[in-house]
C-alpha cells in the first residue's frame, strides 16, 4: 500500500540509488494509498517514470512476485509481514527494515537481508541481483520450510515433552 506507514517514498529513494548502479532494473509498486501522489512527484522529481510502475490493487500478486528479482519491504512497523513470506515461498530474496519477524524469515541472512540504513538496503539489493539463483532458490526454501505446518507440530510436541519431563 501507498501509505506513510509503508514508507513508499522511502523505497524510491533507495532505487534511486539502486539505480544508479543498475540502470536496467525497474521498481514495482502494487496497491493504492493516500502517498501515491507524492510518490508520482518524486518518481517524476527523480526521472524515473520509465523505471518505477504504479500497478495499483493487484488481486493475486503471485505472477508479479514471481517475476520479481528481489522483494523489498521498508514499512516503519510490522507484525509478521506476509508480503516477505509469499515472496519467499516463490524462492524470491528480500530486503527489509528491522521488522516483525523479517530476522526470523531471513534464516541467518541467508534468503533475506534486514537493514537498518539505506546505504545498507543498496547494497543488499545490487547482493542479491548479482547473486546465483540457484543459490537464492535453496536458501529460500530451507527457510520457508520452518514453516510448515509440520514444522509447527514438530516444534509444539517438543515444548509438550519438555514441560512433561519437569
Amino acid at each position: 500500500r501507498l501509505e506513510k506507514g509503508k514508507r513508499p517514498l522511502y523505497m524510491l529513494e533507495i532505487f534511486k540509488e539502486v539505480h544508479k548502479q543498475r540502470p536496467d532494473v525497474h521498481l514495482y509498486f502494487m496497491g493504492y494509498g493516500p502517498e501515491e501522489q507524492l510518490v508520482k512527484e518524486k518518481i517524476k522529481e527523480y526521472e524515473l517514470e520509465e523505471y518505477v510502475h504504479l500497478l495499483g490493487f493487484i488481486e493475486n500478486p503471485y505472477p508479479v512476485l514471481k517475476q520479481c528479482s528481489v522483494n523489498c519491504l521498508f514499512s516503519a512497523s510490522e507484525g509478521f509481514p506476509l508480503a516477505l513470506m509469499e515472496g519467499t515461498a516463490l524462492n524470491k530474496p528480500f530486503v527489509s527494515s528491522v521488522v516483525g519477524g523479517a530476522r526470523t524469515l531471513a534464516n541467518d541472512q541467508t534468503c533475506g537481508k534486514t537493514v537498518e540504513t539505506k546505504e545498507n538496503a543498496v547494497k543488499e539489493i545490487i547482493h542479491y541481483l548479482e547473486t546465483d539463483k540457484k543459490e537464492i532458490k535453496k536458501a529460500c526454501q530451507v527457510s520457508i520450510s520452518r514453516f510448515q505446518m509440520q514444522a509447527y507440530i514438530e516444534k509444539i510436541e517438543e515444548l509438550f515433552d519438555e514441560v512433561l519431563e519437569m
